[in-house]
């Protein structure tokens, strides 16, 4: 018995201990984390995002727009500050959570959001990892919760351990409390040289959807429509003339804004413009500065044209 209850005695003890150490670990990682936040801030994209980016337009989107849109050159079309907050291989659940948390914490005139048909699709492995970013908002964002719970039915006795939830981001914050990113209110430019230009890519998508996405998005244009925030989808150009006549995803993205009014700016993806010219792009995905400068011009003539017709009816 005396045995049974020393051993008891060295499991509790055990137990306690991880449970301190855990304790001590999330206010170690909360503290660095506001550290490499106040330090530099466009390092922490997400963090930034979620409690401080300011703008009467912000942008939405991973790579395509991170590097594809540019503010200054916005502001100085369209008279109003705008702040990109696209971040790099961050698929539509990370948006989903962005997008509703600024819409509440900070209200801008205007939202713009890169999107592509796939991205309606069902999130792969890789897309759901990638949501570990949000994991220290578990507890205090809804939208944050919403989404990390997909990841597996286990995920909410994950994120009981604080040393669960900081585990992927712990280089990430000590590497941005030593350095400094700079950016054009979230815009990083790719180079217009020092590498090969991209060789077109032809043929035709067919992508999916997801029931779950699609009612996350419709959800997030209700919200926008019911909080007076200015909507509008992009496609951005890529080095690719695809072929979307049998593509369900992209019917099904034109027919949602069809249905709830909503202007998606898709001109500009397949146009001449930019697929008669490699060295617009960085690789046929993402557009390098010179394509981004290009871009955003015609985009922000574009948004006036809408403006201006809406004004009018």
């Amino acid at each position: 018995m005396n045995h049974l209850n020393q051993l008891a005695t060295k499991i509790l003890a055990f137990i306690s201990l991880i449970i301190l150490l855990d304790f001590t670990a999330g206010y170690l990682f909360r503290y660095l984390e506001t550290k490499a936040l106040n330090n530099n801030p466009q390092g922490m994209i997400a963090e930034f995002t979620m409690c401080r980016a300011e703008g009467d337009i912000m942008i939405f989107g991973a790579s395509e727009a991170h590097g594809g849109l540019i503010p200054s050159l916005m502001k100085n079309k369209l008279g109003i500050s705008v702040f990109n907050c696209s971040n790099d291989a961050k698929p539509f659940y990370y948006q989903y959570c962005m997008i509703n948390t600024v819409i509440e914490r900070k209200k801008p005139k205007v939202i713009i959001w890169s999107i592509y048909s796939c991205d309606l699709n069902t999130p792969t492995k890789r897309d759901m990892n990638s949501l570990s970013v949000l994991n220290p908002f578990y507890d205090t964002n809804d939208y944050c919760k919403k989404v990390i719970n997909k990841k597996s039915k286990y995920e909410n006795l994950k994120m009981v351990s604080n040393l669960y939830r900081y585990n992927s981001r712990i280089l990430n914050l000590i590497s941005n409390i030593f350095s400094k990113t700079e950016t054009d209110r979230g815009y990083v430019a790719l180079s217009n040289s020092g590498y090969k230009y991209p060789t077109l890519k032809s043929g035709s998508e067919d992508c999916g959807i997801d029931s779950e996405i699609v009612d996350s998005f419709i959800e997030i244009i209700k919200k926008c429509k019911a909080t007076d925030v200015e909507l509008i989808l992009i496609i951005i150009p890529k080095f690719e003339n695809i072929n979307n006549s049998e593509n369900f995803g992209y019917k099904n993205l034109i027919e949602i804004c069809g249905k709830y009014d909503v202007p998606l700016i898709k001109e500009f993806y397949n146009s001449p413009i930019f697929l008669n010219d490699s060295t617009l792009f960085r690789d046929n995905d993402h557009l390098n500065d010179k394509g981004a400068r290009l871009f955003t011009a015609l985009l922000c003539d574009k948004i006036k044209q809408i403006r201006e017709t809406k004004c009018i009816h």
